[in-house]
């Protein structure tokens, strides 16, 4: 039987890792294989990528509004999902979100006159 030159207990307080993990540097400094956080000047002017809640908000402030069918499709999210985020988000951002019974579809829109 082959001997260790560590016992059982000093490889328990060692832990699960071979090699040490490298002392942090004086200052907080971050190494030089990093990623930098600098933004690319190209990109400065892109607009921000529109969320599925401004797309919501768009379609019900149409003149028809929007049925929940219409909503799930531009959203790409489930029925539920989209009723979710009329009764919940859309509600805590200040939107009144009113529906009719158009030609047998019920119609979901923003109403402008809260």
């Amino acid at each position: 039987m082959a001997t260790n030159t560590k016992s059982e207990t000093e490889h328990s307080k060692a832990g699960s890792r071979a090699t040490p993990r490298p002392a942090p540097k004086a200052g907080g400094q971050r190494s030089k294989t990093s990623k930098t956080t600098r933004k690319d000047p190209r990109k400065a002017h892109t607009a921000p990528p529109i969320t599925k809640l401004e797309i919501l908000i768009q379609h019900l402030n149409g003149t028809n509004g929007a049925s929940i069918v219409e909503l799930s499709k531009a959203t790409g999210w489930q029925a539920h999902s989209v009723r979710g985020a009329l009764a919940g988000a859309l509600k805590r951002k200040g939107h009144l979100v009113t529906s009719d019974i158009v030609d047998g579809v019920r119609r979901h829109r923003i109403d402008a006159t809260k």
